[in-house]
């Protein structure tokens, strides 16, 4: 069977992520697909990003964030051809908005 998977995008370049369970997971996923270490992380407070259904900009910086966002987050359906999350992990938001 294979794993469910999100994509996560970072300064311009996407990877697909097994999907998370939590917040932590899906921060520690993104920092070893991109092998961004804690010393360049420490001077921006970076954030995931996504589109609601109402196209608003939501960030995601926490596990209530990450709870309360979990349906944009993962994906129901054993079907490959199914939609997927796609969030941005950014520490500017305008920059976010530029590339939507």
């Amino acid at each position: 069977m294979l794993k469910k998977t999100i994509k996560v995008t970072y300064n311009g370049e996407t990877k697909r992520v097994v999907t998370p369970n939590t917040f932590e997971e899906l921060l520690s996923a993104t920092k070893a697909s991109f092998g961004i270490d804690a010393q360049s992380m420490c001077h921006n407070q970076f954030k995931f990003y996504i589109l609601d259904e109402e196209n608003e900009l939501i960030s995601i910086s926490s596990q209530d964030d990450f709870i309360d966002n979990s349906e944009y987050v993962h994906t129901t359906s054993d079907d490959p051809g199914q939609f997927v999350p796609s969030l941005i992990f950014s520490s500017n938001a305008t920059d976010v908005s530029n590339q939507l």
